[in-house]
């Protein structure tokens, strides 16, 4: 335990939660949710991009689909996901949304179509984060200092809370639900990590329910902006200049974790114990039966910190061409935190 900071105890069973001068406590500043298909290059603006250290996390990148008048399958993914000073930028891969309209001559009559959930067809989403370069004059609030950082939580503060900490049980081939009393869920970041090695375990789409294929306990954090703030009877509450809570001890903040690309090879995170950031970040074809497969959401698998990405739940049945599939390989950006800082 550090020498000075605050030092938060939920009496949830958990560990005592430190806020020192170390930490690097994340604010929510965008969540892009409309990438236009009809264009390649998107570009979002970040509000007060200037005041922070800036924090990609991308949520859904990657989808799959048919070419119209065809059962080839393509992948249509967000690459080259970038800052540009308050700009976040990125694109369609060039050869995935070239074949979404049909190739060379094609137009809105020859899109294609999309795997699974043709109704979400703007469910791509990334958020970004960030942490305050410098304290801001004028502020109020609870300001640590330290050698070479320096904490702030003030009236102005807009951070990321954890409104769900638990360690849940699902059988093999089991669901677990979040309850309807966590805020926001739809809009959250849901961290996991499984105790059952070979288990793989994937979420769906709106964030609500947990799949795994073995049995397992899994370790939830929920972290969310979107939601009214409660004081707490005791501990530490700021209140802005219009009378509402804007940090309260009674939650836990979002700390900075780190970015990695999740391969079926697997990729090594900087932590001992990394939590990943779980969405339907991929989906993925299953062996395939006669032209017919699955299409799967994007699963996880965990070894110690070895992170693999392997095809999950079920989503849809569908009728592919067999020739066309092979190619097809994921890599997909997601982002992790430290399992340690919060069990």
């Amino acid at each position: 335990m550090s020498d000075y900071g605050l030092f938060v105890d939920l009496e949830d069973g958990f560990k005592t939660f430190e806020i020192t001068s170390k930490s690097q406590i994340l604010t929510k500043l965008l969540s892009t949710n409309n990438h236009d298909l009809k264009k390649r290059d998107h570009s979002f603006t970040i509000p007060e991009a200037d005041k922070y250290n800036l924090i990609i996390v991308p949520k859904v990148i990657s989808r799959l689909y048919q070419v119209s008048r065809s059962y080839a399958v393509r992948q249509l993914r967000l690459e080259n996901i970038r800052v540009e000073g308050n700009q976040l930028k990125c694109n369609w891969d060039y050869w995935g949304i070239y074949w979404f309209w049909g190739g060379s001559g094609g137009g809105v009559s020859d899109r294609g179509t999309f795997l699974y959930g043709e109704q979400y067809e703007n469910v791509y989403k990334i958020d970004v984060y960030g942490y305050p370069k410098q304290a801001t004059e004028g502020d109020y609030g609870l300001f640590i200092g330290g050698l070479g950082n320096a904490v702030e939580i003030t009236q102005q503060s807009k951070l990321g809370y954890c409104v769900f900490r638990k360690k849940i049980s699902i059988s093999a081939n089991g669901t677990y639900t979040i309850p309807g009393s966590v805020p926001s869920i739809d809009k959250s970041l849901v961290f996991i990590r499984p105790t059952n090695q070979n288990a793989v375990v994937s979420i769906s789409r709106d964030n609500k329910n947990i799949y795994s294929n073995a049995g397992t306990d899994v370790y939830i954090l929920v972290f969310t902006t979107d939601f009214t703030l409660l004081p707490v009877d005791y501990g530490l509450n700021i209140y802005n200049q219009k009378g509402t809570v804007s940090y309260s001890s009674n939650y836990l903040p979002f700390l900075v974790g780190a970015n990695i690309t999740l391969t079926q090879q697997g990729v090594t995170a900087p932590f001992a114990r990394p939590m990943l950031q779980a969405n339907e970040c991929a989906e993925m074809i299953d062996r395939v039966y006669q032209n017919w497969t699955y299409c799967k959401a994007g699963g996880y698998r965990f070894q110690e910190n070895k992170i693999t990405i392997q095809p999950g739940r079920n989503l849809e049945w569908v009728f592919v061409d067999t020739s066309a599939i092979d190619y097809i390989s994921y890599s997909t950006p997601s982002y992790v935190i430290d399992f340690d800082l919060y069990f």
